[in-house]
């Protein structure tokens, strides 16, 4: 619709709600089949996170779409990503995993974003082998065993985002395309095999996290803002 403003590229961090009375306002946002996913979740601290993080997603987006929140329907493409069922040319992603949640939106470009909370306890050596590139693989095992965590879960989000940006998944492969360990440092770039360029680079989320941003327009800075319940009362 030629009648909506541009939207630039938008990145929200959300930290997960804890409080009681707060969630069970969030909550009343749901979809009922979101409402039923919640109730079946048993961990309290999931649970939280995705009241949370689908809450305050339809809240941003409802600000964008001039909607109420209850209101925003969404679609699933064939390979499982969501996409709003809305004549609005907005394009959004969303992750979420422990305790925060990062949104991403643009009305300009397609987006694919990914947060992981790091896990010392994971075997990532056997993972990378199994799901990452030889090249990636091999890199990791040189690596102290600290630095080899951090740049792991670093790699995983770069991957997962560029797939979640072509609408794929994890399906697609994290062992279809391979990246250095410079290109989680820096903005890289990436062709797809339709000769598409995208564009990947780190966000920066708490310490315990990592997390990346995908996006198929060039020279996008994404504008990073916090969201807050105050915002919204």
């Amino acid at each position: 619709m030629s009648s909506n403003p541009e939207i630039p590229l938008e990145v929200w961090h959300i930290p997960t709600v804890t409080d009681p009375a707060t969630l069970s306002r969030l909550t009343q946002l749901l979809s009922p089949a979101e409402q039923q996913r919640a109730q079946q979740t048993s961990i309290p601290a999931v649970r939280n996170t995705y009241i949370t993080a689908h809450a305050v997603m339809r809240l941003i987006l409802g600000r964008h779409m001039h909607l109420p929140p209850q209101s925003i329907e969404f679609v699933d493409n064939r390979d499982g990503k969501p996409t709003l069922a809305h004549d609005i040319p907005l394009n959004f992603n969303l992750s979420h995993t422990h305790a925060y949640t990062l949104l991403g939106l643009s009305s300009l470009c397609q987006i694919g974003i990914d947060i992981e909370i790091i896990k010392p306890t994971r075997d990532v050596l056997a993972i990378a082998k199994r799901f990452f590139a030889d090249s990636e693989y091999h890199w990791l095992a040189n690596l102290a065993t600290q630095q080899r965590y951090e740049r792991f879960f670093q790699l995983w989000c770069h991957k997962e985002a560029y797939l979640k940006a072509l609408g794929l998944g994890l399906q697609g492969g994290l062992s279809s395309f391979s990246l250095s360990r410079n290109d989680l440092l820096t903005t890289c770039s990436i062709e797809d095999e339709n000769k598409q360029h995208w564009w990947l680079q780190r966000l920066d989320v708490p310490d315990d996290y990592r997390a990346a941003i995908v996006v198929n327009c060039a020279d996008t800075v994404p504008l990073e803002q916090h969201w807050d319940i105050e915002n919204f009362s």
